[in-house]
């Protein structure tokens, strides 16, 4: 399966007709029961974080004009990506890099209220403080610090995108 969603001349998403099915595509791969060619066990979960951490990468990596941030953020990115924090606080997959590595990566999304509710992110982001993985992690203020990041980032992110709603439709 040949997935194309990256810009040919710079490491982020590029925007095309294809990008929005080949990236629902690219997100499949990062569950555990889409792991190709895999002979034991011993690989699959570092290959999903590997395959997560470059996803996160690439999406944070995108200017944010660019409109395929808005349309995968529509098409249910953020709750993949609640779902992959589960694993991290369950402590099923990933560790603490990788947590700190997705806050880091999340922080500047474009977002909007909905989005944030609907994926459920804003209230996991802000239940990470009570989380036992920050309480007794030598990582708490590094922890603390993303997710004040975002919280901020966020809330700036909501309300420039309602305003310009607001104005999109007074103006059309």
């Amino acid at each position: 399966m040949a997935v194309k969603v990256v810009d040919a001349n710079e490491l982020y998403l590029s925007y095309g007709p294809t990008v929005r099915v080949d990236f629902k595509k690219l997100l499949e791969l990062t569950t555990s029961n889409n792991i190709e060619n895999i002979y034991d066990n011993t690989g699959t979960d570092s290959i999903l974080i590997s395959r997560r951490a470059i996803i996160l990468f690439l999406v944070a990596s995108t200017p944010t004009a660019n409109a395929i941030l808005d349309t995968i953020l529509e098409d249910g990115y953020l709750s993949m990506v609640k779902l992959w924090l589960d694993d991290i606080l369950k402590g099923t997959l990933g560790g603490i890099d990788l947590l700190l590595y997705l806050l880091t990566n999340i922080t500047l999304l474009p977002v909007t209220k909905s989005i944030v509710k609907e994926s459920g992110m804003g209230k996991a982001v802000g239940s990470i403080r009570k989380h036992r993985l920050c309480v007794d992690s030598p990582h708490k203020v590094a922890i603390i610090e993303r997710v004040n990041a975002i919280k901020d980032a966020w809330h700036k992110s909501v309300k420039i995108r309602k305003d310009w709603v607001w104005v999109y439709q007074i103006v059309p």
